[in-house]
């Protein structure tokens, strides 16, 4: 059933149809609903099925039985199948694209007076006939692959449009579901996920059959983190990573992407693909090499590579494909788009003609692009495919709270500002978030402020110390510190032993422990702390808004990801 609302909202909606008996299907099983029943039909002829519809999930079945009628709904990819049986054996069938339910199609849904009563087998009227629909989904399919044809055939996806990974699971299981469902890429935010949660999340998705990814972290302060994902990633079978604040490619790295290289038909076969997100041509060099001969070295010895594997392994790029990334939320360099895409875009024709690859690398755009005149610039530029990010956040499928959710929805271009990263707070790394009814950033600039310019807590004027407890932990130092003991006692105790040692290292760790729980209060929705919400977000979310204005996709509770996706992907046609 729909992610976005509670049991008792969902249970609220059936009980108004006045049906006797409410089947819900999936792939968990089945689970029945029983009212007083008995007006089903009357029940669709004043108010339609849209609020049933709405409660569909992918590949989801909602039959309603009452007194002999039965109306069957499904939602298949871009389609929604209804079948109606009347308690006079009379049937019908529609087949309607996906993105019909808010339209007049299904306002008033046909009763037994309105419609041609059909016997099994027989024909369907040719504009209702769902062979003539599934021709013209075709035919739009056909339309969306030739805006990036190698990355559809490459990937096996229905469009050149990948959901990007959001961390912090914001980029959720439902989400990435509901898009590999809809033939669409898109990869689970892992990134800063304990690692059983991780886990849980692999372990759901590898269920799905069509493809879809997970995000991969560069974690340089915890490598152990990065190399217990890789072990996961490969457990599960995810076959294609997003690769991002990679500074240096890793032993991990390489090991994921060569993992059972081999060759069929004299071509070298790579099973997995990394798509690595980037914004510096130096870092792209790297993905657009062969992997580094050291690395393969060490693998060797360990016997993860045979010689040959390894050989192989020379002749094939790091990343099949790159996520140039521009003005985007979360970390971002604030580059132009249209400064660094043509810049890598050059990169990545020299480096294929020195290396001589056998597939080409591809390349995507990402960072700004909320709204389809953008996405046509993107392709414009010899994109192949484009990324969504910050605009996906307002979704329904987002792994974040209903409060974030409306804040993002009224968000206009300049909402926007820069905070400092909670992964990097020492360097003083900064990630551009939601400023709007949020004071993350100026909030987490001072405690930086204060970082550099003391040597420890103790060396901070009491003045300071009060307003910062009193502002922004809402608790006392000493009450904080107390947490993050126990925190880092559990995940890394050589944390505690520095701190003790270095007034300023546990400074830091206090001061970490606000800019790691404002992105926590915001998924959670946290009504006390609204005003600390961390939000990564691009400006992209304003244009979406802009553009959203007026439609049904202004209001956050109808923002559903694979509606929105081709929306947009319908416009940039």
């Amino acid at each position: 059933m729909n992610s976005w609302l509670e049991e008792g909202d969902m249970i609220e909606i059936l009980e108004s149809y006045q049906c006797e008996r409410f089947e819900i299907v999936n792939t968990e099983g089945q689970k029945d609903y029983q009212f007083t029943g008995g007006s089903l039909a009357s029940s669709i002829e004043k108010k339609g099925l849209k609020a049933l519809i709405s409660l569909l999930e992918f590949n989801e079945e909602i039959r309603a039985i009452d007194q002999g009628n039965q109306i069957v709904l499904r939602r298949e990819g871009m389609n929604i199948r209804i079948s109606y049986r009347w308690d006079d054996d009379s049937q019908y069938e529609q087949v309607l694209p996906f993105e019909l339910p808010m339209k007049e199609a299904l306002e008033r849904s046909p009763d037994v007076e309105d419609i041609k009563v059909l016997n099994v087998g027989a024909e369907l009227p040719k504009a209702e006939n769902p062979q003539c629909v599934e021709e013209q989904s075709a035919v739009k399919e056909a339309e969306y692959q030739s805006l990036g044809r190698a990355f559809c055939e490459r990937f096996g996806v229905v469009a050149p449009y990948v959901a990007g990974a959001m961390a912090g699971g914001i980029a959720s299981v439902d989400l990435v579901r509901a898009m590999s469902r809809a033939g669409m890429l898109a990869f689970f935010g892992s990134g800063g996920l304990p690692l059983e949660q991780v886990e849980r999340a692999l372990k759901a998705l590898s269920q799905e059959k069509n493809i879809w990814g997970c995000n991969l972290l560069h974690n340089p302060h915890e490598p152990s983190v990065e190399k217990k994902t890789i072990e996961l990633l490969l457990q599960y079978g995810v076959k294609v990573v997003s690769a991002s604040a990679f500074i240096e490619l890793t032993k991990e790295l390489i090991h994921y992407r060569y993992s059972g290289i081999s060759m069929k038909d004299g071509k070298i076969h790579c099973p997995n693909q990394i798509i690595a997100k980037l914004s510096h041509p130096s870092i792209a060099e790297r993905f657009l090499s062969p992997p580094p001969p050291n690395l393969l070295l060490e693998l060797m010895k360990e016997g993860i590579f045979t010689e040959e594997q390894a050989q192989w392994a020379k002749k094939v790029p790091v990343a099949s494909a790159l996520m140039i990334e521009g003005d985007s939320g979360g970390h971002t360099d604030t580059r132009p788009l249209s400064v660094i895409f043509p810049t890598i875009l050059r990169l990545r024709n020299s480096l294929m003609d020195a290396h001589q690859f056998q597939e080409k690398i591809l390349l995507g755009a990402a960072g700004g692009l909320g709204e389809p005149l953008a996405m046509k610039a993107a392709f414009a530029m010899d994109a192949d495919f484009v990324v969504v990010g910050s605009v996906h956040q307002s979704t329904i499928e987002a792994g974040t709270s209903l409060r974030v959710k409306k804040l993002l929805a009224t968000a206009d271009i300049t909402d926007c500002s820069k905070g400092i990263a909670p992964d990097m707070f020492e360097q003083g790394a900064t990630v551009q978030v939601l400023s709007k009814k949020t004071f993350y950033a100026s909030r987490s600039k001072k405690l930086y402020n204060m970082y550099r310019q003391y040597t420890g807590v103790s060396a901070i004027p009491k003045i300071d110390i009060e307003r910062i407890e009193r502002q922004i932990f809402k608790a006392s130092l000493q009450d904080i510190w107390n947490e993050v003991q126990k925190y880092w006692q559990a995940r890394d105790p050589r944390q505690l032993k520095r701190a003790k040692s270095e007034p300023k290292h546990q400074m830091a760790l206090i001061f970490r422990w606000y800019l790691g729980n404002a992105s926590r209060w915001a998924r959670e929705g946290k009504p006390s702390r609204v005003k600390d919400y961390q939000i990564w977000c691009g400006p992209a979310m304003g244009a979406f808004n802009t553009w959203a204005k007026g439609t049904e996709f202004e209001l956050a509770e109808n923002r559903s990801i694979v509606a929105i996706a081709f929306a947009l992907l319908d416009e940039v046609l």
